[in-house]
């Protein structure tokens, strides 16, 4: 997958992010009922397998569930990319 530059000396990413605000927030997006942790794995492994290894989380994404989960989903994998957090 190709990359882009945010900004002029931003951090180089895929033009792809997923979004992780649904990873275990049962308010607004129902996490559980649904889906779970295994329906998340596998689509932070489907994402991984084309390429994509921008992020969005927030610790306030499911009250925190979303940055554990990246973090279960990343220690499982057998990829290598740079992890780079960004707080705005």
């Amino acid at each position: 997958m190709e990359s882009i530059t945010l900004g002029q000396n931003g951090p180089v990413v895929t033009p792809l992010c997923i979004g992780t605000w649904a990873w275990g927030d049962k308010l607004f997006w129902n996490y559980g009922n649904n889906y779970g942790v295994d329906e998340l794995q596998a689509a932070f492994t489907a994402a991984l397998e084309v390429g994509v290894t921008f992020f969005d989380s927030a610790e306030v994404y499911g009250l925190g569930l979303s940055e554990q989960f990246l973090g279960q989903f990343l220690k499982k994998s057998n990829k290598s990319f740079l992890l780079t957090f960004y707080l705005i």
